[in-house]
């Protein structure tokens, strides 16, 4: 019978799972911009952005949300990001791409470390005009060791996609992400590896 018994290990992981639920249940009441999750077979990955506006300077950056679940032990569970990116176009009026840019704060725990990290990058997007229902996706965030804190040394995010537009604001896509932390004690460590399949929608 004890083995039936739920673990402070597998609570921990039902407590985040119901909370990631919550968080994906009342997302639509609060006036997202954005919406994207994805998934393998172990991990659970959500993210949530919403335009903000600031008068001085006048500039309506999105700040993105994301929270990552997983079942994996080799993963980082849980995983946490928030930040600012903006759209640029300024040298790709015209084109079919675009660059967002910006800032990411990332918290996370791999095994017994712990990460804090503020990354830079973005993504770079495609929109082949042959290929008016498919876009395509990289992107980069990089946190060197003088923004990255606590058992961190260095963070790198990096990721591709490819994206259908089922919908005239939500498409499926499936995606490769890769994450890498640098510790103190452990050396070089991927938080998450992983070719997923997910589902976006814009409001």
């Amino acid at each position: 019978m004890t083995d039936m018994l739920p673990t402070p290990h597998t609570q921990g992981r039902a407590r985040r799972l119901t909370l990631l639920c919550g968080l994906l249940a009342l997302s639509p009441l609060a006036q997202a911009d954005y919406f994207d999750f994805n998934l393998d077979g172990k991990s659970l990955r959500a993210f949530y952005a919403q335009k903000i506006t600031f008068e001085r300077p006048k500039v309506t950056p999105d700040l993105e949300i994301g929270y990552l679940f997983s079942q994996d032990p080799d993963n980082a569970d849980p995983l946490f990001n928030i930040g600012l990116v903006t759209k640029g176009e300024n040298f790709l009026k015209g084109s079919n791409a675009q660059i967002r840019m910006g800032g990411r704060a990332i918290f996370a725990k791999a095994k017994e470390e712990h990460v804090a990290a503020l990354g830079f990058g973005g993504r770079a997007m495609y929109f082949p005009r042959e290929m008016d229902l498919w876009s395509f996706a990289a992107e980069l965030y990089y946190a060197p060791q003088i923004t990255s804190f606590i058992n961190a040394r260095a963070y790198s995010e990096y990721g591709l996609r490819a994206d259908y537009n089922i919908l005239v604001d939500g498409s499926i896509y499936i995606g490769w992400t890769r994450i890498n932390a640098k510790f103190e004690k452990s050396g070089s460590t991927v938080l998450l590896q992983d070719l997923h399949l997910g589902m976006a929608f814009r409001f």
